[in-house]
């Protein structure tokens, strides 16, 4: 077959596109020219965006492509939206329901509503200890108490494959509530401020999930904009130690998050039409 990727797929008006497409027509000429290339060849062309974009469709609708390659749009994310920006304070509740993040473009009527976020990163709370005013927390001491509080320690960090950029600036989701990272994440942890005695997090305990992204707390977008970087590298970045759970539904999320999945409590699910196996 014959190939060819986009290297500006998300703006379809770019000239660097269509400069593309000439350059694939010329190739497609070309092979037509050999005696191996008559009759119907495999053409695969379209990426997450071309899939996603009516305006792609426009310009490639001249192709009889054989194959599409979804990449991004597997995890339920456009190719564009990575710095999706979140301020969420400590305690303020996180929603519950998953999330359609598409940019506003011409979404092509056949998936209209249809991409949304498939992959949740959990670990659990492992310590809870409670901080008096001006006391310091983590590496280089970089959290200072502005308050009594209580701080929690998720047994997740940067050995697993959440970004150590994150420190200080990123949230996780406890309970229905947002709390943020307190200090440098770690290698092996991370800590989190629950607040003072007043706050939603006077309820969480140990054991309780916290959503590092995914339904029910940030996006792996919103994640990316605190770390400066691209959801492609949040969403690829989870180390093998991490356990995985395939599932067709949340209802099995959740009921697996109850379980010994490891000696942290980390699991990694991503929702998906076909029953397989946790590897």
């Amino acid at each position: 077959g014959v190939c060819t990727h986009f290297a500006e797929a998300d703006d379809p008006h770019s000239e660097f596109v269509v400069e593309q497409l000439r350059k694939m027509d010329a190739a497609l000429a070309a092979v037509h020219t050999h005696p191996l290339g008559k009759g119907d060849i495999a053409v695969h062309i379209s990426n997450s965006a071309a899939l996603l974009d009516a305006r792609f469709h426009e310009l490639l609708r001249k192709y009889k492509a054989s194959y599409v390659r979804p990449g991004v749009a597997l995890y339920g994310f456009y190719p564009e939206v990575a710095h999706r920006r979140s301020d969420h304070v400590l305690g303020e509740p996180a929603d519950a329901p998953r999330r359609v993040w598409v940019k506003d473009l011409a979404v092509h009527e056949a998936v209209t509503g249809q991409l949304e976020e498939a992959m949740t990163f959990v670990a659990k709370v492992v310590n809870i200890m409670e901080v008096d005013k001006g006391e310091t927390v983590g590496y280089s001491r970089t959290f200072t108490a502005p308050q009594k509080c209580r701080i929690a320690t998720l047994g997740v960090g940067y050995a697993d494959g959440y970004p150590r950029s994150a420190s200080r600036k990123s949230q996780v989701a406890i309970r229905g509530h947002y709390y943020p990272i307190a200090g440098n994440v770690c290698m092996d942890m991370i800590m989190v401020n629950l607040g003072d005695a007043e706050s939603p997090g006077k309820e969480v305990e140990i054991g309780d999930d916290a959503i590092l992204f995914g339904p029910g707390g940030i996006t792996a977008g919103e994640l990316a904009w605190h770390c400066d970087t691209i959801h492609y590298e949040i969403l690829t970045g989870v180390q093998k130690r991490v356990l995985r759970v395939y599932v067709d539904d949340e209802t099995g999320v959740r009921d697996r998050r109850r379980q010994d999945t490891t000696p942290r409590g980390q699991v990694l699910a991503s929702l998906l039409h076909d029953d397989q196996d946790a590897h």
